[in-house]
């Protein structure tokens, strides 16, 4: 969602975890993916995959 933060946050938290940047991992990728769609679904009442 434009001008949410939350949803900002959860997506460069899981560019960087796909890059592998900060020493984060592909399971911390899925953990923030995970996140973030509940986050659309509960906050924005969206579906998971826009």
């Amino acid at each position: 969602m434009p001008r949410c933060w939350i949803c900002g946050v959860l997506a460069t938290v899981a560019r960087a975890a796909w890059h592998g940047e900060e020493g984060l991992t592909q399971r911390d990728w899925l953990s923030v993916t995970g996140s973030g769609m509940r986050h659309r679904m509960h906050d924005h009442g969206l579906p998971p995959i826009a």
